[in-house]
């Protein structure tokens, strides 16, 4: 039953230990007009002479509920662990998804250092290419400068015989 048209959502939060409802209230809305009457299988929320009814998922522990309203958003939200689970269940379910986020931040920064590896890889084999480059060019100056600097030898004139011209009979 939604008499107010109130929008609300049921989320599991906390590595699956608690129900959270949040319900969705004027933000201006005088706290003592709001009335939470919460049992393990439903909940029913009076907003100005309006009723909200809702059964929960699964049961839930009234003694260890809380019921806030926020400051920014004036939404009511009503935390409730559930009942299925002892405390030492839900220790272990909090710290194994603690384990599990360690991890995931485990293998992001393995994976952030292997980036940088690679990019220092990257920048190690650019400053190479790059010295090999500049080395060629000096190579190639100093044979440009070099043969710049050869002698010029003087041209031969046209052909020279090693036997006398005048020698050698006539064509017919």
């Amino acid at each position: 039953m939604n008499e107010g048209k109130y929008d609300f959502r049921y989320s599991e939060i906390e590595e699956d230990t608690l129900w959270q409802l949040e319900v969705k209230v004027p933000k201006f809305l005088s706290t003592n007009l709001i009335n939470v009457d919460l049992h393990p299988e439903h909940v029913t929320i009076k907003v100005k002479d309006k009723y909200l009814q809702l059964e929960h998922p699964e049961m839930v522990l009234v003694e260890k509920s809380a019921v806030q309203r926020s400051q920014t958003t004036g939404a009511l939200v009503i935390k409730m662990p559930k009942a299925c689970l002892d405390e030492k269940e839900a220790q272990n379910r909090r710290v194994k998804k603690r384990k599990e986020e360690i991890d995931i931040q485990k293998k992001l920064r393995d994976m952030t250092l292997q980036e940088e590896e690679a990019r220092q890889k990257l920048i190690k084999e650019k400053r190479q290419r790059d010295m090999r480059r500049i080395k060629d060019e000096i190579k190639q100056e100093q044979l440009i400068t070099e043969f710049k600097e050869q002698p010029v030898l003087p041209k031969r004139d046209a052909f020279v015989p090693d036997f006398d011209p005048d020698e050698v009979p006539p064509l017919e």
